[in-house]
């Protein structure tokens, strides 16, 4: 039972004598089964208001061990990349994030940092980090107090509400087909199929990487995407895994164009164990060396350094809305999560709002002409002075 406790506490001076303190101790127990725990006071008043607030804090599970929320950041930033399920790639880079984070808090107990604390290391990293890098950043500092609470460290998760900055997305701007030729005729002969893969079935580079034959169905025309090749890491070797996300595994309608070429790739170049693209001496391409063959194909075909092999997946996306094709069917050959990420990605480019907008407009009196006239009381409605409507 939770009670105040006076104590009379006396303390030897230098010069032999002694003196009388009192104190009063509060006294409650975390757990039925567990140990006193005491907090001493120099007001009964003070002492008894605390129990009321531990009491509280305990019947609605908002109750932390003082002595756990002395717990350093860096202890709890280091468990919480020790238990979560990661790939290989994500573990590196929510590592390599929360760096700065560990940098900043290190030893502090992790009860001690405020949201105010937090918000300055935002407002730091905006001096070093792109925006987007930023808001990883906070994603994983987030998630580490997030440990910390399901840890019965700390109450609240001080990330929570800090102002990031804003990313400024620009529109996409497809590239056009006279382009995705130029990259097809530059490219390395047995990388040409990348190319094709990217423009003619979206595919991300992972996923391109990840493609292998037993994925393609050249008699029903479409090509199964379930997983991706993982780079290797100092850590671990690289192999297939998992998709981006669980909407990343879709079956893509393919054109015989891209099924023509993957064909006459693997005849030239069978397929191994390692995908459908692979290098010459047969090995997967990991991030690195797939970039720098299609920078090779930029190169040799004259086009602007800011073009990436993203920039295919973007041409892909355009075709299938240039021809009619709804945003939920976008959003499924895409894999996005939902289409609003695909509306909000490629709304610029439906084709034709602007013209419908416009004719709409241009229709609205008409449109209130004939309202008017199959409602007879509608046209009898006029306005006084004072703006109110009244019947003629």
């Amino acid at each position: 039972m939770p009670h105040v406790k006076k104590r009379v506490k006396t303390r030897e001076r230098q010069d032999g004598t002694t003196v009388s303190t009192t104190v009063y101790q509060a006294v409650w127990r975390e757990h039925a089964n567990g140990a006193d725990r005491t907090k001493e006071f120099r007001r009964k008043g003070d002492a008894e208001r605390f129990l009321v607030d531990v009491q509280h804090r305990l019947m609605t599970g908002a109750y932390t061990d003082p002595v756990l929320g002395r717990t350093p950041f860096r202890e709890v930033a280091e468990r919480y990349l020790s238990l979560g399920v990661w790939k290989p790639k994500s573990r590196q880079t929510a590592t390599e994030k929360l760096r700065y984070a560990i940098d900043k808090f290190g030893d502090r107990p992790i009860a001690s940092i405020r949201k105010g604390d937090v918000q300055a290391l935002i407002s730091e990293l905006g001096d070093v980090l792109a925006p987007s890098t930023i808001r990883i950043v906070r994603q994983h500092v987030g998630a580490t107090f997030t440990r910390a609470i399901d840890d019965k460290l700390i109450v609240a998760n001080p990330a929570v509400g800090v102002r990031l900055p804003r990313v400024e997305t620009p529109s996409v701007v497809p590239l056009t087909a006279e382009q995705v030729q130029l990259l097809l005729n530059a490219a390395d002969p047995w990388y040409r199929v990348a190319i094709v893969i990217g423009a003619g079935l979206g595919l991300r580079s992972s996923e391109a990487a990840g493609l292998t034959v037993d994925r393609i169905d050249f008699l029903r025309r479409t090509t199964r995407v379930d997983r991706q090749w993982q780079q290797a890491t100092q850590k671990t070797a690289g192999g297939f895994t998992t998709t981006k996300t669980r909407a990343s595994n879709r079956v893509i309608p393919s054109s015989q164009w891209v099924l023509d070429e993957i064909a006459a790739h693997l005849a030239r170049r069978p397929a191994g164990e390692h995908g459908v693209i692979v290098t010459p001496d047969g090995q997967p391409l990991d991030a690195a060396r797939w970039g720098y063959y299609f920078r090779r194909a930029r190169k040799r075909a004259g086009l602007n350094d800011s073009i990436t092999f993203h920039d295919l997946r973007h041409f892909f996306a355009s075709v299938l809305i240039a021809s009619g094709c709804s945003i939920k069917q976008v959003q499924m050959a895409l894999g996005h999560d939902s289409a609003r990420i695909t509306l909000d990605t490629y709304a610029h480019l439906i084709p034709g709002d602007e013209d419908r907008v416009h004719d709409a407009i241009d229709r609205l009196p008409l449109a209130l002409t004939a309202e008017a006239v199959r409602s007879p009381k509608l046209a009898t409605l006029t306005a006084d002075r004072s703006g109110k409507i009244k019947s003629r």
